[in-house]
């Protein structure tokens, strides 16, 4: 079997899309982007690194072809010509296989001359191709923008590479502000609450919103006193009323939940009950004395509002609950990004992000669903919400990836002559 995409960039829809305003595609400008969305383009941002394939629409990249054979162990990957890395030295099988050997220890990685790469386990690997499209698959300084400025927690500046082997970007360069947005209402892509999504629209700028794949949930510290108790976590996460933060705070712009991996991924998200059960939580928090600290992250601009209305819907229950932004504390109302797309790998991903064990590899939706029951049996990890990520969008940006999700693919972006 074999998947062939080939090198050259698709623009047609591009040309097409702004022949309707009277447009052509420009060079030149400087983008800037507020987020609160952590991004390292010094260790894995595929703006500056590049995997074998692309992000969410998984689209070719480094491999230019594969093959398999029919039990999926063994895996030939043929790689694209021409690539060079920001250094100028040329992309060849040995440099990829010793990027990514370290990365999957578990496979053997062997090279066929000076394009071709070999993946062979003693298991089975049909979500190969998947796992490949992962950031942490990319490989160091092949991206269409390289690293100019990078200050941690803060900002960064992106160049342009000129021999990018898609072909040069359009924008000259990427300015990145992280943290608060708040003081970023001037940038060209600025993260949104859903509750300024009608503030945007009044100010004549876009709205860009993905699916609801990022998981919100309550995390309990194993070292807390009050964590440690199992009438307390059940008795928290039963208290939590799902259904008015999901239409108020979140304007309906996400899903309550208790299921780890989202529905549209896995199809048996519904099966886990997130309807409030405020009888039980009354009865499990009876004898509690708070109070129980729950902290979350104040930059983003959806947790803080969510921790307020749980810490109302405990103290309903009768526990008292601060919300705090520092550590330690009890709980940590935490955002996990839904980066990978299939649900076999969302689940160890997630997991990962929430301090939780790796669940074994499944082979099937039930056991992907009976891996992900057992991970929630102790209570430790409350999922509530999945929740989309939204941006405003300033007028001159052009030729916006619809679909994709953070980390965008920013080369085929340009900027129009608002002049």
């Amino acid at each position: 079997m074999t998947g062939e995409v080939p090198s050259r960039r698709a623009v047609i829809g591009m040309f097409c899309a702004n022949a309707l305003r009277g447009e052509r595609p420009r060079y030149g400008g400087s983008m800037t982007v507020a987020t609160s969305i952590p991004i390292a383009p010094l260790t894995s941002d595929p703006l500056v690194f590049e995997g074998f394939r692309r992000g969410s629409q998984a689209r070719a990249a480094l491999a230019a072809a594969w093959t398999h054979d029919a039990s999926f162990r063994r895996w030939t990957f043929t790689l694209r010509g021409g690539v060079t890395t920001h250094e100028g030295a040329p992309l060849t099988a040995q440099a990829a296989a010793e990027a990514l050997a370290p990365m999957f220890p578990d496979r053997r990685w062997n090279v066929e001359g000076a394009s071709g790469l070999v993946v062979q386990s003693a298991r089975p690997m049909p979500r190969l191709l998947a796992e490949l499209a992962q950031p942490g698959a990319a490989i160091a300084g092949t991206g269409p923008f390289q690293t100019e400025k990078y200050e941690a927690g803060r900002s960064a500046t992106l160049r342009a590479v000129e021999a990018y082997w898609g072909g040069r970007p359009y924008l000259d360069s990427i300015e990145l502000r992280f943290g608060s947005t708040a003081r970023a209402q001037a940038a060209d892509l600025s993260e949104l609450a859903p509750v300024d999504i009608r503030r945007q629209s009044q100010r004549g700028r876009r709205t860009w919103i993905s699916d609801p794949l990022d998981l919100v949930a309550l995390v309990f510290d194993p070292q807390r006193r009050l964590a440690q108790s199992e009438s307390v976590r059940r008795g928290l996460a039963a208290s939590v009323d799902r259904a008015p933060i999901a239409n108020v705070i979140l304007q309906k712009h996400g899903e309550p939940t208790a299921a780890i991996v989202p529905n549209a991924l896995s199809g048996y998200g519904f099966l886990f009950n997130a309807a409030r059960d405020a009888a039980s939580a009354r009865r499990l928090l009876a004898s509690t004395a708070g109070p129980l600290l729950v902290a979350c992250d104040p930059v983003d601009p959806v947790l803080k509002p969510i921790a307020d209305r749980i810490a109302l819907n405990a103290r309903e229950a009768g526990l008292v609950v601060r919300v705090v932004d520092r550590v330690p504390a009890d709980v940590h109302l935490r955002r996990v990004p839904g980066e990978p797309l299939d649900p076999f790998l969302a689940l160890p991903h997630y997991a990962r992000a929430l301090g939780l064990p790796d669940p074994p590899p499944a082979a099937s939706l039930e056991e992907l669903y009976a891996s992900e029951r057992a991970l929630l049996e102790g209570g430790w990890v409350a999922p509530l919400f999945h929740i989309p990520v939204i941006y405003g969008m300033a007028e001159r940006v052009r030729n916006w990836p619809s679909r994709d999700l953070p980390p965008w693919r920013f080369e085929d972006v340009w900027l129009a002559d608002q002049q």
